[in-house]
């Protein structure tokens, strides 16, 4: 892992540690993931969440996150807003397969846990549906997000064979 990758992958872990203790900790991950492949991404998703307002822009919100996901293959919040939207154009299968991609990539992702739990209730897979449910970050802070936070930063330190410190 490069040391950019690496001091990113800390950056996160000290988020994730936040969940619990920071009232505006959710509003710092959206941030710090919305940044995450750089300035250039960032504005475009910003215009592209923009476009998702409207049906009526919703052909050029989806180019432009189809794009970004083409050009920044890593960029998780592009692959999680093109989920969002291809949930409200009624693609559920398409949008679920998209929050499963990106929870291979970051089991602590909250909005794509959140949004895979609404895909798969909406295609009547309660099954699923519930097993995202039970993985969901708690709504409120204390014990059991605590634990969850816990939970997802000593997996990545495992992932990563102990290279991030916390």
């Amino acid at each position: 892992m490069s040391s950019v990758a690496r001091l990113r992958l800390e950056k996160e872990i000290s988020l994730i540690q936040s969940l619990n203790t920071d009232v505006g900790a959710i509003d710092k991950m959206w941030l710090f993931w919305f940044g995450a492949a750089g300035k250039e991404a960032n504005d475009i998703l910003v215009e592209a969440e923009l476009l998702c307002r409207s049906p009526e822009t919703w052909h050029s919100a989806e180019d432009k996150l189809y794009s970004l996901v083409d050009r920044f293959p890593s960029f998780t919040e592009a692959k999680n807003r093109l989920a969002t939207l291809l949930f409200l154009k009624g693609m559920t299968s398409e949008s679920a397969a998209l929050c499963e991609e990106i929870l291979r990539e970051k089991p602590w992702h909250f909005g794509a846990r959140s949004g895979a739990v609404l895909c798969y209730s909406r295609m009547g897979n309660i099954e699923r549906a519930s097993l995202h449910e039970s993985k969901q970050m708690p709504r409120a802070m204390g014990e059991e997000r605590a634990e969850w936070c816990r939970r997802h930063v000593q997996q990545i330190i495992i992932d990563n064979d102990g290279s991030c410190s916390i």
